[in-house]
């Protein structure tokens, strides 16, 4: 029974897969263990620079707040040597002055001016004397937010304001930086809402205990805080928030105590913080699952009376994730690239390669059997050179064996017609030797019979006149003639031999012995008669 296999032979493959399919999982594998590899070392180097950046973005809006609340101290120590306020405090407790006021009062106001213009982030300057009324005011309320010198007549009281009363007990030359809060006009808050942080000195005349007044610059924070987000990344969120809590400014969500409806967020609750375990000055990086935040309290103020506000900076995972996936992107894209160059290198060396195989296949397949080698293209492989210069020498030996074996099949066959024609030779030479015998044998045997017919005939009819000398020899001829008989029987039994039955080898040797003695003779007295 023929086994299916071995009759359909092994099955078939072509070089193209062969040649690709191990490459392309090589490149993927290797190209996707590169990639989780550079997606997991990215996403912590990524968290890892995010919250380095988180710290220097912090200290950088830190720093910028303490520079801004520096400068107001500055401008109102400044504003403390103007020799108009002087003149003021000299014209209303020196009678002598007292017709100079005026003057002094347009003088101080003119001063205020310079400097509001100087650093548009002040709102206000006012000189309030030590029982809380304000005798000199420049404001930016004026027509279209313009510089204003207010009226004596809508100058107030505000002796019961805390930044006047904290004002008034510090000790000359002590600069009061008030908590930031909205601002108020008669009790008030004005709109729009306006956050607003006040420094205050006392001011004192020459010799006096007490002070004469003190000298309030109010700072409009909300330019100052819209600044922050140009000094940190574009991708982060900057808040500020009161000591409470209570956001100030919100760089990307409308939760500050100045947005319309007023925030109800806060700064500890939505970050989970607990202000009791913050330190003043300690910065603080905190992870959470959706962002990350760096937060620093920030204490400002001079003497005893010190403020607190929380300076944060916040990064969304979503911006982390957005860079590690723009990578991922590109790193996909440029293997989709390698993957694409690498399918077309291995059809173009699949090509290179199966292209002269098939030919020297085609070439096997319409019998050609010599000079493979020099029909190949003169760019094939070296090793299908070698291919062909094998194939050449295999054909050279198979061609060789093969003129010896057509020489010897040659030889074979003139041999078999020498046989055939001795063979019919000898056919011949026994077709006549079966005839010979057949007609000896029977031309020998009507004799035999004649003979033995006589012999019969005298033994009957001259009995009486034979001895028994005549009898003895009547009766050897008789058996002489009986064995003739047999041996001419036997003769043409031996003519049949090979054609229907085969004699006992007994009687052909019995019959080779008798024909060699008895045979001659009879033939020859058969000749003779």
């Amino acid at each position: 029974m023929t086994n299916p296999q071995t009759k359909s032979g092994p099955r078939s493959r072509n070089i193209f897969p062969q040649l690709l399919l191990p490459i392309l999982v090589l490149i993927l594998l290797s190209n996707m263990l590169t990639l989780g590899t550079t997606y997991l070392a990215l996403d912590r180097e990524l968290r890892i620079k995010d919250d380095s950046l988180l710290v220097t973005d912090t200290e950088k809006a830190t720093e910028y707040l303490s520079s801004v609340f520096e400068q107001l101290q500055i401008d109102a120590r400044q504003a403390h040597n103007f020799p108009a306020l002087e003149g003021v405090i000299r014209s209303q407790t020196d009678t002598r002055y007292h017709h100079e006021l005026e003057e002094w009062k347009a003088r101080l106001a003119q001063l205020f001016s310079g400097m509001m213009r100087a650093n548009p982030a002040l709102s206000q300057m006012r000189y309030i004397q030590s029982d809380g009324v304000e005798i000199v005011r420049v404001d930016r309320y004026g027509q279209d937010n313009s510089l204003q010198v207010v009226l004596e007549q809508d100058l107030q009281d505000k002796s019961d304001r805390p930044y006047f009363i904290a004002s008034m007990g510090l000790p000359e030359g002590q600069v009061y930086l008030s908590k930031v809060d909205l601002n108020q006009e008669n009790g008030q808050i004005i709109k729009p809402l306006e956050l607003v942080l006040r420094a205050g000195t006392t001011v004192y005349s020459r010799g006096a205990e007490s002070p004469q007044g003190v000298l309030i610059l109010n700072l409009n924070l909300d330019s100052i805080l819209a600044r922050i987000p140009n000094l940190v990344g574009s991708n982060r969120s900057v808040m500020v928030a009161n000591a409470g809590g209570d956001y100030l400014y919100h760089s990307s969500k409308p939760f500050a105590i100045t947005d319309d409806p007023v925030g109800s967020h806060n700064l500890f609750s939505d970050f989970a913080l607990q202000p009791r375990e913050l330190v003043a000055g300690e910065l603080y990086v905190q992870e959470q699952a959706d962002n990350h935040l760096a937060l620093t309290p920030f204490e400002y103020g001079d003497g005893n009376i010190n403020n607190t506000v929380y300076v944060a900076v916040s990064s969304e995972h979503e911006d982390i994730v957005s860079v590690r996936d723009t990578v991922a992107k590109r790193t996909t894209l440029t293997l989709s690239a390698v993957l694409l160059v690498t399918v077309l290198l291995c059809v173009a060396i699949a090509r290179r390669i199966a292209t002269p195989l098939t030919g020297l296949s085609q070439r096997i397949r319409r019998g050609d059997q010599t000079d493979f080698k020099y029909r190949l293209a003169a760019n094939a492989p070296n090793e299908l050179h070698h291919l062909a210069e094998s194939f050449d020498a295999a054909y050279a030996r198979l061609a060789e064996k093969q003129h010896q074996l057509e020489a010897e099949i040659s030889a074979k066959k003139q041999a078999q017609r020498t046989l055939e024609r001795k063979v019919e030779q000898l056919n011949k030479a026994n077709q006549e030797l079966r005839q010979f015998t057949y007609i000896a044998s029977h031309d020998l045997q009507e004799p035999l019979r004649t003979i033995r017919s006589f012999i019969g005939v005298i033994s009957k009819q001259y009995e009486d006149q034979l001895d028994n000398k005549g009898r003895t020899m009547l009766g050897f001829v008789e058996d002489a003639s009986a064995r003739m008989q047999v041996l001419v029987k036997d003769l043409l039994d031996y003519g049949r031999i090979g054609e229907k039955s085969s004699p006992a080898p007994w009687i052909s040797t019995s019959w080779s012995c008798t024909f060699n003695k008895t045979w001659p003779p009879l033939l020859a007295a058969r000749v003779r008669s």
